[in-house]
């Protein structure tokens, strides 16, 4: 009755099955009514029961192909399948593993690999595989036609996917395709994705290979680590030279895996969704565009980042003890597929379900090492391969990567190179800048005579800088270990305007000096007695880590400034047996400014004559001409102790040697030529350069023997005593102002007081009383300050090599950084603080 119709169907699905267009059964039943209004049947309605019956009759020329079937491909191989979208869990028995395997493994092999590291850096992979072109819905095919080898991995994708324990890190997932070169991604730049390609869109060992070497450099260059749980797939080959990878492989089914139990299948279903709705999009527009392969890495992107990191946590509840919600409250929506697509009303629940599974099943890699597939349709074949050496070296490698996993593969953590540790050690300690590893030149001469790759700057400054400022601390703590030690603090302002302040200690001893330490290097928000005893108390921290040895501090050197003393004062209860004495050469220092606020005459010839040859080479040449053998006039500092007065002893000894070059001088060339000629003029200027020779070169000279490193007490006290003799027998009005100022620094400092008694005690001058010193000192406690300091020299020191750090061309450097470099270089051996 029907009979056009059926003809007229059957020609147009022919034409179809060329061009390999899919057909549902409501864009078939539309083009039967179509038909029928052509054919004049106006009336004829096309049913689901015509259709099933229109089926029937022509089953022995068409066929409904059944979409799970379409996953083989063609020819029979030996593979390795997905197991991600089952519904098997943890909770039944595992392909033939009893469960208590899995228990025993869980709770006693796991723990023991999983100790050395966070949830964050454990991670699990798995493939899976897709058909991105593969639509929802009942196609048509002539019943006996052949799904060749191959033919469908023309629109199959293979993708691995990476995440750790807490779901906080999903890796970018890896998607294998056939095309080397996708068309679909032509003139596009970047792709979100990694995106490798293989003749059957399989996983090979060579792109595993390539994947787990770029993760492990990524990894080892921001020193981080992780431990990557894997199956045993023989295409996840074995890597002998991982250094921030532990890899895990399982010894039975991957369905133990975090990934198959759920995360995989919930990718897969939004990945499907996005193309449900490509394809009803495609319906309403009557369009027979299909997905390309850039569209499906887009969806594949967009799906796995729709999977949350709860749920990716949640199936990784057996791997640690994390606590979370159940795995059900997180994984409803993806159930849904079926009931969410129905309500399209545009398939069949029947090809939901199918569509759902189609790929569960799906070849994913190769059994063969090497990717190499032999065919075994003839005896001959499999024989004559079997007699070559490749396949016996085949066999023996496997045989030897089957060892390792049952042994659990793990590779080393990173390990950091000596020679980069060495390396970098000698830059810091010599204050050249890491930079200097960026010239050509530079890095030439070291490959030349090192033989070494040579790194970069700022591989040293990112994994080897804190290492070498580490060891240098944990020398330090070594050296001085359970000793008794003396403190000093002093601060300074640096060329940024910051407070910066130096913590240097120095180990006593019976019977020898000790070494001298910078200890620690800190920015201070303002200087007062608080923020110096926070200092003291932190630098002592870091010294005896577990607990202060509070009675090991026997002395503590300062300056004189008032909130120093009150610092000292306050410390004192709680370092009971300390010590606290102001530097006795800036004391002497304060007296030698006494002495030049006495005498302006001098200060103002020296202020000049100082003027008249700085950045003048033509009058330095005629000073040079005129007196070959005498120094240039000195260039005093204030801050610098003592240098005042070395220049008025140098005017008092050349004094008219100067005063000739002077006048050869042109007046009208310089105000400071003028004042210099005044000055000279006075008659009392002689005699006043006389006195503070005769009466105060002591005082330089007991500066320049104090600023020595390991002078004994005895001899430094020995130096004081000499000055106050001296100095208390001089007369007149200049003479009592300088003894008046000398009484007044030493009356201050009282921790100088308790060390002279100490030293009388120790060289048996005199018999005393212990309990006359103020301090707590034990008698044994009296016998280590045979070669103690005092002066703070060395602190003042370690300014001078801050400053050279601070270089004008390295102001951007960060203070935390310049601590590092600064206590590397002070502390290296050979170097004096």
């Amino acid at each position: 009755m029907n009979r056009d119709i059926e003809n007229a169907l059957l020609e147009w699905l022919k034409r179809h099955r060329e061009t390999n267009v899919p057909v549902n059964i409501p864009s078939l039943r539309a083009k039967v009514d179509e038909f029928g209004k052509l054919l004049g049947k106006s009336n004829f309605k096309c049913s689901s029961s015509w259709v099933q019956r229109f089926k029937r009759r022509h089953h022995s020329e068409f066929a409904n192909v059944n979409l799970s079937k379409l996953t083989g491909c063609g020819k029979t191989q030996t593979v390795v399948r997905t197991r991600g979208t089952t519904e098997d869990s943890l909770s039944k028995p595992l392909d033939g593993i009893p469960r208590g395997t899995v228990d025993h493994w869980l709770n006693n092999e796991w723990p023991s690999l999983r100790k050395e590291y966070s949830d964050e850096e454990i991670y699990n992979a798995s493939e899976t595989g897709v058909f991105y072109k593969l639509m929802p819905d009942q196609s048509f095919r002539f019943q006996g036609y052949k799904c060749t080898d191959g033919e469908l991995s023309k629109e199959r994708l293979t993708i691995l996917v990476t995440a750790n324990m807490t779901g906080t890190n999903k890796k970018k997932c890896l998607v294998i395709g056939r095309p080397k070169y996708p068309r679909s991604c032509k003139g596009i730049k970047y792709l979100s994705i990694q995106y490798k390609h293989n003749q059957k869109s399989w996983m090979t060992s060579s792109i595993f290979k390539q994947f787990l070497q770029q993760w492990d450099m990524n990894l080892f260059q921001t020193f981080q680590k992780a431990l990557v749980l894997i199956d045993d797939c023989p295409v996840h080959s074995v890597l002998d030279k991982l250094r921030s990878i532990k890899m895990v492989y399982f010894s039975y089914k991957s369905l133990i895996q975090p990934m198959n139990q759920g995360i995989v299948k919930s990718l897969k279903i939004h990945f499907k969704k996005r193309l449900i709705f490509h394809h009803v999009k495609q319906i309403e527009n009557i369009s027979i565009a299909k997905v390309n392969i850039f569209q499906a890495i887009c969806m594949l992107e967009s799906s796995w980042e729709q999977i949350s990191p709860k749920m990716i946590a949640n199936f990784f509840i057996k791997y640690g003890n994390i606590k979370l919600r159940e795995i059900k409250e997180e994984s409803n929506e993806e159930k849904s597929l079926v009931s969410w697509a129905a309500n399209l009303l545009v398939y069949d629940t029947e090809v939901l379900h199918q569509f759902e599974n189609v790929d569960s099943e799906l070849i994913i890699s190769s059994q063969l090492l090497g990717d190499e597939h032999v065919s075994y349709e003839k005896k001959f074949n499999v024989s004559q391969h079997i007699s070559t050496v490749k396949h016996q070296k085949a066999l023996k490698r496997q045989k030897d990567q089957e060892q390792e996993k049952k042994q659990t593969l793990l590779t080393s953590l990173p390990t950091k190179s000596e020679f980069n540790t060495d390396l970098c050690e000698a830059l810091m300690a010599a204050n050249i800048p890491l930079n200097k590893l960026s010239n050509s030149k530079f890095r030439e001469f070291l490959e030349k005579y090192t033989v070494k790759n040579i790194p970069f700057e700022s591989t040293l400054r990112k994994g080897y800088i804190d290492d070498v400022y580490n060891k240098t601390i944990e020398n330090i703590k070594t050296e001085i270990g359970e000793n008794t030690i003396w403190v000093s603090i002093d601060e300074t302002c640096d060329v940024e305007g910051r407070f910066i302040a130096n913590v240097v200690v120095g180990v006593l001893k019976t019977d020898s000096t000790g070494n001298i330490f910078l200890l620690h290097s800190e920015q201070l928000d303002r200087n007062n007695h608080t923020t110096i005893c926070k200092l003291f108390d932190k630098a002592m921290g870091i010294l005896w880590s577990g607990s202060i040895n509070y009675d090991n501090v026997l002395l503590f050197l300062t300056d004189a400034e008032p909130y120093m003393v009150k610092a000292g004062s306050v410390l004192k209860s709680f370092y009971t047996r300390m010590v606290h004495t102001t530097c006795v050469a800036h004391g002497i220092h304060r007296v030698a400014e006494e002495i030049r606020g006495q005498f302006d005459e001098v200060d103002n010839l020296i202020s000049n004559v100082k003027k008249i040859f700085r950045k003048a080479p033509s009058r330095i040449l005629l000073f040079k001409t005129e007196a070959p053998g005498i120094k240039l006039p000195p260039e005093p500092i204030i801050t610098r102790w003592g240098t005042w007065l070395d220049a008025a002893i140098y005017y008092c000894e050349n004094f008219e040697t100067i005063v000739r070059i002077i006048h050869l001088l042109d007046e009208n060339d310089a105000v400071s030529i003028q004042k210099a000629k005044l000055c000279m003029s006075q008659p009392n200027l002689q005699c006043n350069l006389a006195f503070i020779k005769s009466n105060f070169e002591v005082l330089t000279v007991a500066i320049k023997q104090l600023q020595t490193q390991y002078v004994p007490l005895t001899d430094s006290i020995k130096l004081i005593e000499d000055i106050e003799s001296k100095l208390c027998n001089l007369h007149g009005p200049y003479g009592i102002a300088v003894s008046k100022k000398l009484d007044q620094v030493l009356i201050k400092n009282k921790g100088l007081n308790s060390l002279k008694q100490i030293c009388k005690i120790i060289t048996g001058g005199e018999s005393m009383d212990l309990r006359s010193i103020a301090e707590d000192l034990t008698c044994n406690d009296l016998s280590f300050f045979k070669y103690a300091p005092i002066t703070s020299v060395d602190v003042e020191r370690s300014f001078s090599a801050y400053k050279c750090i601070l270089a004008d061309n390295r102001r951007a450097f960060q203070f935390e950084n310049v601590r590092k470099h600064l206590i590397v270089q002070c502390n290296h051996k050979g170097t004096k603080i």
